[in-house]
């Protein structure tokens, strides 16, 4: 897209890691439970947390 700047870009796939939490809690909830799945999980949610607080997310999505 012509008119679609690269700070757009990066400021929408900074508001996308909102749905990282998301994505391992419904997997969680509706996948089959296992030791190594939990762990999986586990991960995935410290993981995106961790880079909603490093790239500011929230801020965007208050600002938004």
């Amino acid at each position: 897209m012509p008119d679609y700047s690269l700070e757009d870009c990066w400021d929408d796939s900074v508001f996308a890691m909102a749905q990282g939490p998301l994505v391992a809690i419904f997997g969680c909830a509706y996948g089959a439970r296992t030791e190594r799945g939990d762990r999986m999980f586990a991960v995935m949610v410290a993981r995106s947390c961790q880079a909603i607080r490093d790239l500011g997310t929230l801020e965007l999505v208050a600002a938004g």
